[in-house]
Formats: C-alpha cells, structure tokens, sequence
C-alpha cells in the first residue's frame, strides 16, 4: 500500500514538469512571433510558475541561458490564460558576444573579494557545503564567515554588461550583522572586482531628522492617493476575519486544507485593530480569534499542521515578533510576551511613558499587525505558490521556513524603519525603529558626583566596538589613559596589562608629536581593552562639537567607545586631577523635558508599508527573484504607500480624502 502514494507524488510531479515544458515551449513560441527572435526552449530556465485562482492565470518567470549558465537578471515573464499568452514583460537579448567564459577564480576567492570590496572583515573560517533548494536544484552555500547573518549562497552566472558582452561571474549573498544591508552581488570571475549590488532590504526614510542613504521612501510634498469610492467601500468592509473557503485548488498538489477547520478559541490580543493606523487614530481593544481560516488554517501560533499552538509567545507560522533594541538581530531575552495557554496577550500601553516601559504592548500589536495583513493579502493572491512568509506551507505548494523576523524597537536606527526581502524559502525581516522629538539622545551619563551628573552629548562609534542601545548598561569609574610614552594620555601605544580593568578610559584625541598619523580611533579603543578597559570616552582636540561617527573597523573590539566634546572632556580631567571619583554610564538616555519617543510598531501604515515591500518584491521578478525592484524608477515605494493605505482606511474615505502615512510615529 505504501507504493501507492509514491507513484501518486511521482505521477503529479511528473504531469507538472509536463505542463511546465509546455508552457515554456508556448512561451518561446511567442517570443518569435512577436520579436522575430528564434530561442529553444533549453535556452530558458523556469525560475517560477505560478497559477492564480481567482484569475485563473499562470504566471510564468522565465531566465535567459547560455551554455547551461543563466545569464542573471536577463528575465522574460508571461501572463497565460485558458492556453494563451495575454501578456509578457521583459526583452530577449540577442546579437551578444562572450567576453569570459570560465571563471579565473574560486568561489571562496569570490567571497574573499565581495567581502573586501565590502569593507568587511573576515573572522571565521570559509567552509561549503550543497544541499538542494525548495526547487530540488543544488545550491552550494559557504559558512556565514564572521561577516553575515545567513550562510553565503553561491552560483556561478553570466552578465550582460552595456557593451552586450556576457562576462562569467560569481552571484553571491551577504547579509550583514548590521542588518541594515543584504547584498545581491555580482563579482567579476576574473577580476574579482564587484560590478553589480543590489539590496534586498528597502530602508524608508519616514522621517525628518535622519538623511536617508539608500532610498527617498516618501513623497514629503502634500500629494494623495485616490481611489474611486467603489474600491474604497469594498475594501473597508469587506468582513475580513474568519472568512470560511471554498474549493481550494493548486495545480501542484493535491494536499488541500479542507473547507471548514475547528476554531482555535481563545486567542485574544489588546491592540489597535484593523482598520485603526495608530494611537492618535482611535483606541485600541481587545480582539479574539482574528486570524483568516484559509490563510492561517490552524491559528497564528501554529507551525506543524495539527490543531494546537506550538507557541504561547508572539512566534508562529507567518511571524516571529520580539524586540532587538541591541541591534544583533536576535530576540531579546524575554522580549516576546507570553500569553500563556490561553493565548491572551492583553498587556498595558501607557503612552505618557518611554517605549521601554510598555515593550509587551508594542510586540503584540507588531505580531497582530504583520498576521492581518498576511491574511488579508493572502486572499488577493500573495499565496503560497506566490512566495509569501510562512513557516509550513501546509502542503499548497511553494518554499516554507520563511516566516518574518519582526522587530520592535529595533536599536539599529531611529526615525525610519526597513524591510529585507530574500528569495522564497528565506526569512524577511522587518525592523521597526523608536521615533524621537529630535531632541539630542544622551549616551553617556555621569552618576557621580553629583556636580557632575547628568548626560553629556557625545558621538558612538558607528563601525567598530560595541554600539550603544536602549539595553546598553556599561557602568564603571572614568581613568585617564597613561601609557607611559611621551604623550601618554593619547593611547596610542599598549597601555600595561590590567592597568585599566574594570574603568572607562578617557583618552585625548590626536597623534603623538613623534609619530603623527598612527593615533587611530581603533588603535586607541584596541590598546585600552587590552590593558582591561569596559569601555572609552575620546576627549576631542579642537573646540568643536564631537566628530560623528570616528571610522574604522576592528570586530576584535567589544567595548563602546564615544567622543565628547573638547571642554566636557577637560571638566573630567580637572575632576579627576582632583582625586574624584567620576562615575559613568553608557546607555541611551533622554534629556529632561524631552517628549516621550514613539514606537512604530504602533504605526499600523507603517507596518503594512514595510510588509507592501515584501509583497511586491517577491511578485515582481516571481518568488525566486528577489532583485527587480532595484533601479531609480522602481514602484515599490508607491505600492507600499497603497498598502498602508488600504490596510487602513475607513468607509468614510474618499477619493478626495488626504491621507498621510506614518504621522503618528
């Protein structure tokens, strides 16, 4: 009996791959009716095949090849329906010449390269290993080496530069321990110089006080979205929750979820429910079993299929919510609130606070948040086989094991907010910053004595040491740097070992006379932790305010490090000179009277603008593509927009309705 479901699987299987070599034969077809352009179908590799059930459509992502290598970001995509194409996107080339063909280099050398052409360092040893993807095709990833999140996948390619010559390459991605970057890179096989990046995480810039570097994410002039009031009226009130199905089909399995599922029960969560934006738009309230029964069949804490949670806390099969204020992209310990075997995540917000006091609050309502719009939006076709974020894909096709990373009160940033988008079957991850008056952030606190107290304006370094957040808390008592040279107080030779544990060094900035130029940020912060030092203040040299953000790299320093202001700095020194004993803090602190910060895991536009880019990043080039929205021109802040917009509006908008986007946070 058990022959028989493998000669089912391998029956379906083999009628799939039959009706994809047709598809992609109609596909090639039409490219030479309508561009006179002859292909064989080897020449085409199919990176996607999707069928939408309420259009009753195929989207088909084909990529050019040449000599069995496929030539990157040279894509063809087809819309098909009822056997014919209605639509295609993208241009064959043709009439090009190959200027390398083999690669002069290995893939590890190619990572070496990426990684210098990067500025990062290497800590850990390169090891590889194949295993297959969600597509049966073999995928040689490398060890994440000290300078990535996620092992390094590697393939070799081709490229199609501007002078129509294919170039071998190396395709590679780095994701780095920052979180802020996650590199497509393309890397010269012969050169090992890098000649094309691309980023997978979209940063916006929502905000007035911090000059985005990446991408303009809003529009800041008084412009709005319009939509006729028919589209506004359905949408807004459409019953979205616990909407029973009927007749799910896939053209890649026959696993169907049944039509009718016993309700999880119970499960309750005290946020500010669809279509509410945010705390200044209405009040939150206490919602109970809101989860849609196609998209998420066994609740929003499930993960293996069978009636039940897995998880009590804010994980399951389409989110993982917690907080990550020290910016390593892990969970703070104790960061996703519990809601016990009940499932009742009903926690206080009070708003005339800090976001510290209320991170129970702000995680549930990021895990609300990103489930609602997977559910919503998993019924207008961002479905399994479309490459959407879950876990277990309950057998309907499509890469599993992706839900997202939501972070709330991210510490790697203030006043905007990102979201990175690898290919199906690879965790995204949204990062959700605090927003401030734009009042200066203390990150150093003197506590003692008390003429000295209070915060004091200083610049962190921002590539090397230990980067300070709201769960910093490195305390100890200030020492001036004495090294023993000429000009001991600048740091710049090794200090003797143990002269400084346990003390915050306080270090002039500047060269010795001797040796001008060697007096690094990194040399001086290296020699005081090795002579013990939890943490160093550079005194700056000229009367001006502290530099921001002293460069240079060194993972092998894990203390923090800032720089303060040359008259602050001789206040400590005169202190000090005193016999007194200078108490310090490194950690986040607010200036008295500033306004609270506000966190955007309340911003309910915010968080479905992040989730539009995933969206539209994996449906643009297809699930396995995630590269296509990369040049000037690209629509996905627009699409983003639009799905704030939708998520949020009320039945008494119009199409003359201004809407902002993010004007709580």
């Amino acid at each position: 009996m058990k022959k028989l479901p493998l000669l089912l699987c391998f029956m379906m299987l083999t009628s799939l791959l039959q009706a994809q070599s047709d598809l992609r034969q109609m596909s090639v077809d039409y490219i030479k009716q309508t561009k006179n352009v002859s292909f064989v179908p080897a020449q085409w590799l199919v990176t996607d095949q999707i069928y939408d059930k309420n259009t009753q459509i195929t989207f088909l992502y084909l990529r050019q090849m040449h000599a069995g290598k496929e030539i990157f970001n040279v894509n063809v995509n087809f819309s098909i329906k009822n056997n014919k194409v209605t639509y295609m996107a993208g241009t064959p080339k043709k009439d090009y010449s190959v200027r390398s063909s083999a690669s002069a280099m290995s893939a590890e050398s190619a990572i070496r390269a990426a990684a210098t052409g990067l500025n990062l360092k290497i800590t850990e040893p390169l090891t590889s290993n194949s295993s297959p993807n969600a597509k049966g095709v073999s995928v040689t990833k490398f060890s994440k080496a000290g300078i990535s999140q996620e092992p390094i996948p590697v393939k070799e390619m081709y490229y199609l530069n501007d002078k129509n010559e294919l170039v071998s390459v190396w395709n590679l991605s780095i994701y780095e321990n920052s979180g802020n970057n996650w590199w497509d890179l393309l890397v010269d096989a012969q050169s090992g110089q890098i000649i094309s990046k691309a980023n997978w995480v979209t940063h916006c810039n929502f905000g007035l006080h911090e000059k985005n570097t990446n991408n303009d994410c809003l529009d800041k002039s008084d412009k709005h979205v319009h939509m006729p009031n028919s589209l506004v009226e359905k949408i807004a009130v459409c019953p979205e929750d616990r909407v029973a199905t009927k007749n799910i089909t896939k053209t890649v399995t026959s696993n169907v979820i049944p039509n009718t599922m016993p309700r999880v029960g119970g499960n309750q969560y005290n946020v500010f429910p669809l279509p509410i934006e945010a705390p200044s738009y209405g009040v939150r309230s206490i919602v109970q079993d809101p989860e849609n029964i196609l998209a998420s069949p066994f609740g929003w804490h499930d993960t293996n299929g069978v009636t039940g949670a897995e998880f009590t806390i804010t994980r399951g099969n389409n989110v993982y919510a917690y907080r990550d204020a020290d910016a390593n992209n892990v969970p703070d310990a104790g960061s996703s609130p519990d809601g016990t075997s009940t499932l009742n995540f009903n926690f206080p917000f009070p708003t005339t606070q800090e976001p510290e006091t209320y991170i129970p609050a702000s995680t549930t309502n990021l895990f609300y948040w990103n489930n609602k719009v997977h559910d919503f939006y998993y019924r207008y076709g961002f479905d399994d086989v479309s490459g959407n974020f879950q876990t277990n894909n309950y057998g309907r096709g499509g890469a599993g094991n992706d839900a997202v990373n939501a972070e709330s009160q991210d510490g790697s940033g203030t006043n905007n907010a990102n979201f990175g988008t690898p290919p199906d079957g690879a965790s995204p991850r949204m990062q959700m910053y605090l927003w401030d008056d734009g009042s200066p952030t203390n990150l150093l606190t003197v506590n003692s004595p008390a003429l000295l107290a209070g915060g004091y304006a200083s610049s962190p370094s921002t590539t090397f040491g230990l980067q300070i957040t709201a769960a910093t808390t490195v305390t100890g008592n200030m020492q001036l740097m004495n090294d023993g040279s000429a000009d001991p107080t600048l740091g710049c030779v090794a200090s003797p070992a143990g002269s400084l544990t346990g003390k915050i060094a306080l270090i002039d900035r500047g060269s010795p006379a001797a040796s001008p130029g060697i007096g690094t940020f990194v040399l001086k912060a290296k020699n005081a932790q090795d002579a013990g030092a939890i943490g160093v203040i550079i005194v700056n040299n000229v009367a001006t305010p502290a530099i921001a953000g002293m460069s240079g790299t060194d993972a092998t320093i894990t203390i923090p490090i800032v720089m303060i202001s040359q008259a602050d700095g001789l206040i400590f020194k005169n202190s000090l000179a005193a016999a007194n004993t200078i108490s310090a803090t490194f950690r986040v602190a607010r200036p008295a009277g500033a306004i609270p910060r506000r966190d955007a895991s309340f911003d309910n536009g915010i968080i479905a603008h992040e989730y539009g880019h995933g969206i539209s990043t994996r449906l643009t080039g297809g699930p396995a593509n995630s590269s296509c929205l990369q040049n000037a021109e690209q629509m996905g802040e627009g699409w983003s927009d639009f799905f704030g917009l939708v998520m949020t509006m009320l039945p008494s908008h119009t199409g003359a309705t201004p809407r902002g986007i993010g004007t709580y946070a």
